[in-house]
Parts: C-alpha cells; structure tokens; sequence
C-alpha cells in the first residue's frame, strides 16, 4: 500500500546520516498540513473564503487523514491555519504509530535526563527514505517544469521546504530555488489555496518560535 503525504514526511525528517529525527518541534505541524495537501487533492476538501469546506461524502481510509477530515465538518467549517495547529502533537504520534505497525519504523521508548519520555526512532530500510528524499529534490534541484510534476510530488517539494527539513533541502538550497517552489505550490490547482495558507501557519509557527529564541 503506497504511504500517505503525512507518512512521506514524517519519513523525510529522517536524516539518514545521522540515523535520527531532525525538525522536531514542528513535525506535527507538518503532518496535519500534508493530511490537508492530501485531502484537498482527492477532492475530500476545499476551499471558500480561506475556511476549509468537506465534501460529506465517504470519509478516505487512512485513518489520520479521517481524523483530520473529522476536524472541519460541513456544517461548521475552520480556517486552514487552525486545522493545521489542531492537536499536532497527536497527529505526529498518529502517523508514527502507522510507520511503525507496518514496519517502515522501529520505536523505542526513552527518556531525556532519565525523566522526560521521548521516541527513539530508527528506519528500517535508509534505502526508502534515500528514495523518497530524491523523489522530493527532483522537481527542484532539475527545475522541472511545474505543469510536469504530479501534484503529489510537488505537495512533497513544497512541503518539505516549508517545513525547513534540512535532511531534503538545504538552507541554501531552499534561497535559490524559492520561486521554483513557489511555481510548484502554485500548479496544485483546486489544492493551491489550501497549501498556500497551510504553509503560512508553518512559517508563522517556526518565525514566532525563533523570536522566542526557540529555535
């Protein structure tokens, strides 16, 4: 069964040099933005005056993007940036308990100092995640056309450099191709609104953190 643009991310974040997660503080983040990417694509959601509107229909299959889909109703729909700050910190456990009873990830339970509780998280296979990440950098690094890409590989892109995930992009990397991915973004027709003010709420998450000194 292929992975989810959730799951895809949360594999991304992976840096397989180091052997561990990387960007942590707002992969949750992340994850509920890639669900929206994705339930936008499949048509599960759109979007009227900057609020997130869900087709009642049947609900996807995968369970975080339900649970996702379950946030804005048809009857009361949410803004794009509340969806995407909406319970983060659950969204990221969601998708790393799917990676891990599928056997993508392997979990084990520690704790810092020997008192606040983490996951130590490990890839099964560093040759997926290679795979994946080159997936994410083509569009980009080719400058490919972004009438060429497959919308999902562009969310990917775009997704991936919102979130600031060194283990895909650079920092330089994101400067010099910036308009690139902005095009790439743009070209996700009835998704682009949606991506568009999902990766604000990012953007905004991490500026506010880094005013904090959070880093």
């Amino acid at each position: 069964m292929s992975k989810t643009l959730p799951q895809q991310l949360y594999l991304l974040s992976y840096n397989v040099d180091k052997g561990k997660l990387s960007n942590g503080q707002f992969r949750g983040h992340l994850m509920r933005a890639a669900a929206l990417a994705e339930l936008t694509i499949d048509g599960y959601l759109t979007d009227a005056d900057g609020k997130a509107i869900a087709d009642p229909g049947k609900p996807p299959a995968d369970q975080f993007l339900a649970e996702v889909l379950a946030d804005s109703p048809a009857e009361r729909p949410r803004s794009w940036r509340s969806l995407v700050r909406r319970r983060t910190r659950a969204a990221e456990a969601t998708v790393r308990s799917q990676l891990a009873a599928e056997g993508t990830i392997t979990v084990t339970p520690a704790r810092v100092l020997g008192l606040f509780p983490r996951h130590e998280v490990t890839v099964t296979r560093d040759s997926e995640v290679s795979t994946l990440r080159e997936t994410a950098r083509r569009p980009v690094l080719n400058q490919l056309d972004p009438a060429s890409v497959p919308q999902r590989e562009a969310a990917l892109a775009v997704l991936a450099a919102a979130g600031e995930l060194s283990s895909v992009f650079s920092r330089a990397e994101r400067r010099e191709h910036k308009r690139l991915i902005r095009e790439l973004g743009d070209n996700l027709g009835e998704a682009a609104p949606s991506l568009r003010k999902a990766i604000a709420s990012i953007r905004a998450a991490i500026a506010a953190s880094a005013a904090h000194g959070g880093g």
